[in-house]
């Protein structure tokens, strides 16, 4: 599924379980930090990880909880993209899996 802004991603997340999110942080309605530190805020039984995808350098995001986000600067390698979706979501790429 796919948010325009912060609002409906709230409004999905709230229905919705995720195994994994990608956000950016510069957002229409506002910092997607805000959206991740909100999320994981409210997820004491179940923490998302989240990837951040975004053009700017990593500026050391205020997260609060960094062990669940991956930051990614576009344009992204998909080799490291994927090296990391395997460890987030436990799964391997090799064609024997």
């Amino acid at each position: 599924t796919r948010a325009s802004n912060i609002a409906e991603a709230k409004a999905m997340s709230q229905k919705l379980h995720y195994d994994l999110i990608f956000a950016d942080i510069n957002l229409p309605d506002g910092n997607g930090v805000d959206f991740i530190n909100w999320l994981h805020k409210g997820q004491a039984d179940r923490a998302t990880p989240v990837i951040i995808l975004s053009g700017s350098e990593d500026p050391g995001l205020a997260l609060d909880h960094p062990e669940l986000v991956d930051y990614v600067r576009k344009p992204f390698d998909g080799e490291a993209l994927l090296k990391i979706l395997e460890k987030r979501l436990n799964w391997t790429n090799s064609p024997s899996a």
